[in-house]
C-alpha cells in the first residue's frame, strides 16, 4: 500500500513574506518561529512528501544586499555539514525576490524551552546535551566553520532526545576572511553567552569562541539562570569580560563545575583545545560520574560480599564469580578527567580480624563506637555515598578503615569520598593506602590516577592509567583516562587511539 501523501492545513498565520502562501514545491503548514534573520515555517516539501522546516527572508531584508548574503551564507554553512547533531539543509532558493531555504523538521522543543518548563535541569541531563552539542561542533570545526550563535535558543532537543545545533546565520568560515562579512567594530552573537574575544575582537574568533557558548549554556542548564545578565546588551558584556559567574556552590558536583569552568575560561588559551578535547572529558564524565543504576556503562564486578548488605541493581549488574567465591561489589565508578575524577565505591570483601594498634585515617579521624562492626561503618558508608552524602561516607568509611585496617576496600572508598569533596591530595594518599595493601588493585589505581589528573600530575596520572590497562585490559576507565592525559600532554595521536579503545564493546 503506497504512504499516504501529507497533506498542509489552513493556519491563521499569515505568510509575511509579501510573496503570498505558496512558494513552488512547497505548501506551508504553519509558522513555528521566528529570528533576526526571517521567519520559520512547517511546510510540506511536495516533490519528498517530507515535512521541513522552511525558512524565509523577509522582504524588507532581501532589499538589503548584506542580508542576502548572510541568508545565503546561512544555508551554504548549514549545506556542507552532514551529522546527526546539526540540521540538514535540503534545498535553498529563491522566488519573486523571496530568497528562502529548506530544512529537517526537528520534532521537539528547544533546549531554551525545556530550561523554561524544567528549570534547572539535572547533571547528568545537562551533560549528555553538551555531549552531543560539542560533537555537532567538532563536525562543523572539521569544515573550518565557527557557528558564533551557540544559546539555549539554537540547541533543538527532538522528542527522541537526540540534540540539534540550528541556525546558523552568524556562522564564519575560518579558512577565509572573505566569508566573513561583519564590519569594523560590529558585535556578533548574543551578549550573555558570547565569549570575551566576540565581544573585543569579533574578527579573531575561533572554535574555541564556540567552546565557550557552549559552556556559558551548559552554566544555564545546571543553575537555571543565564551566567551574565545586564540591565541592557551592553552592562551583560562588560560583565561577560570582566566578571566572573555566581558558580552553583553545593547543588552541582565539583567535576562538572570544575569543566563548565574550563570551557567558560575568560582567556581562549585556558579552554580546551578544541571539541575533540572537551568530548573526550564529557565522555569521562558521563561514564564515570553517575550512578550504577542510572547509566549502563557502570557494572557489578565480581560477586557480593556475605557481610554486606547489597541492594538488587537491575539488570545493569553483571556478576562475574571470583575463584575463591569470595566476594567484592563494585557499587559505583566516577572517574575524573582533566577537572573530573574517578570515584569507586567497592563494598567491603569479608572482613578480617580488627588489628586494635591501627591508627585512624588522617582525613576523617573518628573513634568507632562500641558494638558496631567493619560490616555496619561500610554498609552505612555505601549507603551515604549512594545519596551524595560525602562527608557521612567519609567518617562511615574511615571508621571502617580503623576497625580493619587490612581493608583496602575502605581505603579505596575513603579516597573516593575525599576525592568527591575536592581534597585530591588527601585522595592519593587514601589510594596509596590501598595500593600498599594490594599492589594491583586496579580500580584503586585507575582512581588514583584520575585524582593526579585532577591535580595536573600528568606523568604520574599517565603511569598509573598504564598500569591499570595492562593489568585489566577491558577497563574503559582506564582507556579513557589513558586518553584524556595524553591530549593534556599534547600527544593526540596515541589520545586517539586509547579513545578508541576505550569506545570498543566489551566482550
Amino acid at each position: 500500500m503506497p504512504p499516504q501523501k501529507l497533506k498542509a492545513t489552513k493556519t491563521e498565520e499569515s505568510f509575511d513574506s509579501g510573496a503570498g502562501s505558496v512558494i513552488p514545491g512547497y505548501s506551508i503548514l504553519a509558522r513555528v518561529g521566528r529570528g533576526g534573520m526571517g521567519a520559520v515555517f512547517k511546510a510540506i516539501q511536495l516533490s519528498m512528501n517530507r515535512l521541513v522546516a522552511l525558512k524565509i527572508l523577509p522582504i524588507a531584508l532581501a532589499k538589503n544586499r548584506t542580508y542576502i548574503r548572510r541568508f545565503l551564507r546561512e544555508a551554504k554553512s548549514a549545506g556542507q555539514m552532514n551529522h546527526p547533531n546539526l540540521t540538514r539543509v535540503y534545498d535553498v532558493g529563491s522566488y519573486r525576490g523571496v530568497f528562502y531555504f529548506s530544512m529537517e523538521f526537528v520534532e521537539g522543543a528547544t533546549l531554551l524551552d525545556l530550561i523554561k518548563s524544567e528549570g534547572r535541569l539535572d547533571v547528568e541531563t545537562a551533560t549528555d546535551i553538551a555531549l552531543q552539542a560539542a560533537r555537532g561542533l567538532r563536525h562543523a570545526h572539521s569544515r573550518s566553520i565557527v557557528h558564533r550563535d551557540i544559546k539555549p535558543e539554537n540547541i533543538m532537543i527532538a522528542t527522541d532526545g537526540t540534540v540539534k545545533i540550528t541556525d546558523m546565520g552568524l556562522a564564519k568560515r575560518t579558512d577565509s576572511a572573505d566569508h566573513d562579512i561583519t564590519v569594523t567594530g560590529q558585535v556578533i552573537g548574543t551578549p550573555c553567552y558570547m565569549s570575551p574575544e566576540q565581544i573585543t575582537d569579533p574578527k579573531a574568533v575561533g572554535p574555541r569562541s564556540d567552546i565557550y557558548s557552549l559552556g556559558a549554556t551548559f552554566f544555564h542548564m545546571i543553575t537555571g539562570e543565564r551566567p551574565f545578565l545586564g540591565e541592557n546588551s551592553a552592562q551583560t558584556m562588560l560583565k561577560v569580560v570582566g566578571e566572573e559567574p555566581d558558580w552553583p556552590r553545593g547543588q552541582v558536583p565539583a567535576p562538572v563545575l570544575r569543566v563548565v569552568k574550563r570551557m567558560m575560561a575568560k582567556a581562549p588559551l585556558r579552554r580546551y583545545v578544541s571539541s575533540d578535547e572537551l568530548i573526550d572529558e564529557l565522555l569521562f564524565l558521563k561514564e564515570r560520574l553517575f550512578s550504577p543504576h542510572r547509566s549502563r556503562r557502570l557494572r557489578f564486578v565480581s560477586s557480593i560480599a556475605t557481610a554486606v548488605p547489597v541492594r538488587p541493581r537491575g539488570e545493569q549488574a553483571a556478576i562475574i564469580d571470583a575463584p575463591s567465591r569470595k566476594s567484592t561489589l563494585v557499587l559505583a565508578l566516577a572517574t575524573l578527567i582533566a577537572v573530573l575524577a574517578a570515584v569507586l565505591f567497592r563494598p567491603a570483601r569479608e572482613a578480617q580480624p580488627a588489628t586494635p594498634a591501627a591508627q585512624p585515617p588522617q582525613a576523617a579521624a573518628v573513634e568507632p563506637a562500641p558494638g558496631l562492626s567493619y560490616s555496619d561503618y561500610f554498609g552505612k558508608g555505601m549507603d551515604f555515598g549512594e545519596k551524595n552524602r560525602w562527608e557521612e561516607a567519609l567518617t562511615c568509611f574511615a571508621a571502617a578503615a580503623k576497625v580493619n585496617p587490612d581493608s583496602y576496600d575502605a581505603y579505596n572508598n575513603r579516597g573516593t569520598c575525599l576525592f568527591k569533596l575536592g581534597r585530591y591530595e588527601e585522595a592519593v594518599e587514601s589510594f596509596d593506602e590501598a595500593l600498599g595493601l594490594n599492589p594491583e588493585f586496579v580500580d584503586a589505581i585507575v582512581n588514583r590516577g584520575a585524582a593526579l589528573l585532577a591535580l595536573g600530575v600528568l606523568d604520574k596520572a599517565l603511569a598509573d592509567f598504564e598500569s591499570a590497562t595492562g593489568l585489566r585490559p577491558g577497563m574503559r576507565a582506564a582507556w579513557t583516562g589513558k586518553a584524556v592525559t595524553l591530549r593534556r600532554l599534547g600527544r593526540h595521536q596515541e589520545a586517539r587511539e586509547a579513545q578508541s579503545r576505550a569506545s570498543q564493546p566489551r566482550k
